[in-house]
């Protein structure tokens, strides 16, 4: 996700997915790598932060198409890379490998009548690099480094508990909030319709109540991307209500439990949302509504290492998805965006002494009647 623009997740130009066959174990494996180059030409050294939410992205699609068919994707983010990458014939210092997802067979077994492999099994075919220059950025080399390190030593179970996130203050006030609406749309539909907003919203319609908690109820979902992550919680969700029915203006806690607000401000947010939106491509005053997921990021680099920086970031990468997602399937517009002062939402939300650190914000709202567009499809 750039800083400089608006996000839309997932970007295929950015990552890529392998898929082979252990015919030993029945199972099709699939691998989720990143090339860097391809976002860093751009974005320089701060590309591994948005390609490593983009993973998170593609990660939650996956399991959201799996989910609808009664199946189950659950990746592991710690594997020896540095041998898989030698299987896959990429460059550990270009092209990260960030998660395995395997697909266990369902159908009858085929035979098993080949002969084992003589020599090193390696990939035969790969990706050729057409650029004239490709720029490297120490930074980003870094970064691949120091998360790609141990990256086998995958944590025991229970480790990421001291990072949870905190359970919501319940002597904040409780805001109720009506069951969320029903996401109707099938996921392909929903997955092909989802979009960008990019400065589209409408104050005049108002997001109803029911579609604020169906969006709430979608990031909160989406937070756990299982696998060797384990089922901790490590996200925090806030709301910053502007048009929302039925919900006065503020900033608010969600309550995953009870699936309701708890107020931590009262007061129209609007004027703090847009002084502190370093871009001019929203209008966040129109939104709806702005949520703004929380991660303990220090405690999870304190409990699994520095790896755990990218289990950080793909869990929020599949919280926007999932937001995405929802919206798409109620006809509401989303946007995406990281070009924000996440110092002052610390601050604003009293957040100082908890650790929590925003990482990027989900506008929701209806948008304008009849917008101009590109008809892509047709082009």
């Amino acid at each position: 996700m750039p800083k400089t623009a608006d996000t839309a997740l997932p970007d295929p130009s950015r990552w890529k997915a392998l898929a082979f066959i252990a015919l030993a174990q029945l199972m099709v494996v699939l691998d989720a790598t990143i090339k860097y180059w391809q976002n860093s030409f751009k974005y320089n050294s701060f590309s591994f932060h948005a390609v490593s939410m983009d993973l998170g992205a593609c990660v939650q699609t996956w399991r959201m198409w799996a989910a609808a068919r009664g199946l189950a994707v659950e990746p592991a983010l710690w594997f020896d890379e540095e041998r898989l990458a030698e299987l896959l014939g990429v460059d550990p210092e270009a092209e990260g490998i960030f998660a395995v997802v395997p697909l266990k067979w369902a159908g009858p077994q085929p035979p098993s009548g080949r002969p084992a492999a003589e020599g090193p099994v390696a990939v035969r075919r790969g990706d050729v690099e057409r650029s004239r220059t490709v720029l490297t950025f120490d930074a980003l080399v870094r970064m691949q480094a120091a998360t790609s390190a141990d990256a086998a030593a995958r944590p025991a179970p229970g480790a990421l508990a001291p990072a949870a996130a905190h359970p919501v203050d319940r002597a904040l006030a409780e805001v109720a909030l009506p069951p969320a609406r029903a996401l109707d749309a099938d996921v392909r539909t929903a997955l092909r319709a989802r979009r960008s907003s990019f400065g589209r919203f409408d104050a005049q319609r108002p997001v109803t109540a029911d579609q604020l908690a169906a969006c709430l109820a979608a990031a909160s979902a989406g937070s756990r991307i299982g696998g060797d992550t384990g089922d901790v919680r490590l996200t925090r969700l806030y709301a910053f209500v502007n048009h929302v029915e039925g919900v006065e203006p503020g900033s608010y806690a969600y309550d995953p439990e009870r699936r309701g607000l708890r107020r931590v401000k009262e007061g129209r947010p609007g004027e703090f949302l847009q002084r502190n939106y370093f871009l001019s491509n929203y209008n966040l005053e129109q939104a709806g509504a702005v949520l703004v997921p929380t991660v303990r990021t220090t405690a999870v680099l304190d409990a699994v290492g520095d790896r755990g920086y990218r289990l950080v970031n793909a869990t929020i990468g599949a919280v926007a998805q999932s937001v995405y997602t929802a919206a798409a399937a109620m006809d509401l517009g989303c946007g995406v965006a990281l070009g924000f002062d996440n110092i002052s939402y610390i601050e604003e939300l009293g957040l100082e002494g908890t650790g929590e650190a925003p990482l990027l914000i989900m506008m929701i709202g209806n948008e304008r009647p009849a917008p101009a567009d590109f008809r892509y499809e047709i082009a």
